[in-house]
């Protein structure tokens, strides 16, 4: 079934009266909009979402403004979940009435609402957060990268380098005491799951080692540890990797 915004219902409108398309099925086919429906708004002043506002949760400029929020919060690193979705379409409903001298009543909103909502913006993806610290977040910018590929090329081209040589070392981990991966709300098109969480974080890290001819070391961890516990050593390890790291820490 297509899918289309609000946005997209609109511009399609544009085109199709200032004459870029002659054809109604012709314009909505290039903007994947159904005919039918596309045909309906010609002949139709507003459109449904508008002419049914009264009876959503939020106004269509209340939506607004939870949309400029959540995409704010994804271009910073801090996707907000769906939960706190919900809780702060509540607040900017509760908003509507503090400086209201009649008492409002009306019950809360309901946990389907954001699937209502997320349908009516289909340029909002739901996608699983991953930790990344916040200085890892922030130091990735597009001068740095570029500088460092700069480096590696001219590294390449001055220098014959074999592919026993050459190799790749990848470092990753996980934080201790930090949530599980969580579903939060993004803009579509916007690569960065990642959801920043403080430096001050015990990481336990993973290292792997790649060469070009297809060898590959074995992985490495490494965690915060004052006294090492000999379980935790393979018996098969060898005797130099065993001194390495029953002294380290």
């Amino acid at each position: 079934m297509p899918t289309y915004s609000e946005a997209t219902l609109t511009t399609a409108l544009i085109a199709y009266r200032t004459g870029e398309y002659t054809s109604i099925r012709k314009c909505a086919y290039a903007f994947n909009i159904p005919a039918s429906t596309f045909a309906n708004r010609l002949t139709r002043a507003t459109s449904r979402t508008k002419s049914h506002e009264s009876q959503q949760i939020l106004s269509a400029a209340e939506e607004k403004t939870l949309l400029k929020t959540i995409y704010r919060l994804s271009k910073s690193g801090c996707p907000i979940t769906l939960p706190l979705t919900r809780d702060l379409a509540e607040e900017i409903r509760l908003s509507r009435f503090r400086l209201s001298s009649t008492p409002t009543s009306y019950p809360p909103i309901s946990k389907r609402w954001i699937d209502r909502f997320r349908k009516r913006y289909p340029e909002l993806l739901t996608i699983y957060s991953r930790a990344l610290d916040a200085s890892r977040f922030e130091g990735v910018t597009y001068p740095i990268v570029n500088a460092y590929f700069n480096a590696l090329t001219d590294l390449f081209l001055g220098n014959s380098y074999p592919s026993d040589a050459i190799f790749n070392v990848d470092e990753t981990g996980f934080a201790l005491g930090t949530t599980l991966p969580s579903k939060v709300l993004i803009r579509r098109g916007d690569t960065r799951a990642f959801k920043k969480i403080s430096g001050r974080q015990e990481w336990i890290i993973a290292i792997e080692c790649i060469g070009a001819s297809g060898v590959a070391l074995p992985p490495l961890l490494i965690f915060k540890a004052k006294y090492t516990n000999t379980a935790w050593i393979p018996a098969s390890m060898p005797e130099d990797w065993k001194f390495s790291t029953s002294t380290s820490g």
